[in-house]
């Protein structure tokens, strides 16, 4: 009996260390990234940029305002690619179809589109209203960089790997791995905005090619938003 309390209590001991580590780190990327008083200041924001792929290039202008209204609009030579998420209605239009009809988003694209509109937060911040549940991995050199490894599985499957630097805890790199793909992508050119850093710069890379470089040009936090935007599909 006795031997069995205290390999209980090794074991309870094992995950509360275990799952300690895992808050740690996110905290401290969170006190990097500007603290949670500053991310709980922000009610919306609004980002222009770029975005090169191996097809196009384009520009966007992604208007974010919380807790679950997005739209982005992506022009190049087609013309105007918008995609709008507006509470539990979610639908988009693709210039380069010929019908330019507006379309219910899948659940699928639904996802993937609140996860990478996310630009200021990122998935590892408030993750758990997220609906992503967090593991500490291990502590590992990746990309010459000594990082702790996060392992993030989200509400509907995805499992990805998040990497965060050991002494500055920035987030520079989530990847993942499915069957025989591997899919990198790098965040960089950090800066500060309203007290908060925030990347400036994804490439993404799918089996070391790129295929997306996504550059802000500029950003504006808690910018006057109104909500019929989310209604208009021009």
């Amino acid at each position: 009996m006795r031997l069995l309390k205290l390999l209980l209590l090794l074991v309870f001991t094992f995950t509360f260390v275990y799952a300690a580590n895992v808050e740690t780190v996110l905290n401290r990327h969170m006190e990097a990234r500007g603290g949670k008083e500053a991310f709980g200041k922000i009610n919306s924001f609004k980002i222009k940029g770029t975005i090169t792929t191996p097809e196009i290039k384009a520009k966007f202008e992604l208007v974010y305002k919380y807790p679950n209204k997005i739209k982005n609009t992506i022009r190049d030579e087609a013309g105007a690619s918008v995609y709008i998420i507006d509470g539990d209605n979610s639908y988009f239009k693709n210039a380069h179809t010929k019908d330019l009809l507006a379309k219910q988003m899948p659940e699928e694209m639904q996802a993937n589109f609140i996860e990478r509109s996310d630009f200021i937060e990122g998935s590892l911040i408030n993750s758990k209203t997220k609906g992503i549940k967090t593991t500490f991995l291990k502590k590992a050199i990746v990309d010459n960089r000594t990082a702790y490894l996060i392992q993030m599985n989200y509400y509907y499957g995805k499992e990805a790997i998040a990497c965060i630097d050991a002494t500055t805890y920035e987030h520079y790199k989530t990847y993942i791995d499915i069957d025989s793909t591997h899919i990198d992508m790098f965040y960089s050119d950090y800066k500060e905005k309203s007290g908060i850093m925030v990347p400036f710069r994804r490439i993404s890379k799918v089996n070391g090619k790129m295929i997306e470089d996504v550059k802000v040009d500029k950003l504006e936090i808690n910018p006057k938003v109104d909500d019929h935007i989310f209604q208009d599909l021009n």
